[in-house]
């Protein structure tokens, strides 16, 4: 199996899924990371299967798909889309070193149709798409090292620094250009200075916290330095 860095290397957006179901021994494997997540986090993160009405909508833009995360929380958490970025970036990466496709999918489902629990006090904030992909993708060591990720904003764009940043912030940009973001737009920016690392997102949409926090993630993955501490 992948590790995450090399997941990171290899995850993309995947649309169109075979409707193939997600294998027993994986749905345990998510069910069990999921625990964990819901425990640290205070997030009531749920995986749903058998639901291929929730993308069924003409302009959802997700094709074969049936099974999501629902990333839930609750309405009074002031980094609730900060942590849902973080903690729902850990299971996209967990099912691309699975060998699974993933793709956030924000307003275009259908949420009456969407089977899973909400209770008082909480709100869904977003799904994340997952199954096997209609793309065959190695998913091998040599491959997560040296694929050419998708076209994304040169890391020069994304941080500014006091003086020199060392080279270990400049690997953990690396990764966070790598983030999926909404609509492409990578609103994330990081400070370096003396050792210190500052993330904040450039712009209004507020959703755009769910990007600060999967770049956050990418970032403490590829150089082991811990910013969302919410």
């Amino acid at each position: 199996m992948l590790s995450l860095l090399e997941a990171i290397n290899v995850r993309k957006s995947v649309r169109t899924y075979t409707g193939e179901a997600v294998g027993e021994n994986d749905t345990a494997e998510f069910n069990k990371k999921i625990a964990e997540l819901n425990e640290e986090s205070g997030l009531s993160i749920q995986f749903v299967q058998n639901s291929p009405e929730t993308f069924a909508k003409s302009f959802c833009g997700i094709k074969g798909a049936d099974s999501f995360f629902a990333m839930v929380g609750k309405e009074d958490d002031t980094y609730l889309l900060e942590r849902v970025g973080y903690y729902g970036e850990q299971l996209v990466l967990l099912a691309t070193a699975l060998g699974y496709g993933t793709c956030w999918v924000s307003i275009t489902y259908d949420r009456d149709k969407c089977p899973c629990v909400v209770k008082d006090g909480e709100r869904l904030v977003i799904i994340i798409a997952v199954g096997h992909s209609t793309e065959e993708i190695e998913f091998d060591d040599e491959f997560a090292r040296n694929r050419q990720h998708r076209s994304s904003r040169p890391i020069e764009y994304m941080y500014s620094s006091q003086g020199e940043a060392p080279d270990w912030f400049i690997k953990g940009m690396e990764a966070v250009a790598k983030a999926p973001s909404n609509l492409n737009t990578q609103p994330v920016k990081f400070f370096y200075e003396k050792d210190k690392v500052i993330a904040y997102v450039d712009g209004v949409p507020v959703i755009q916290n769910i990007d600060l926090g999967i770049a956050e993630l990418h970032f403490e993955i590829a150089t082991g330095k811990k910013i969302f501490d919410k």
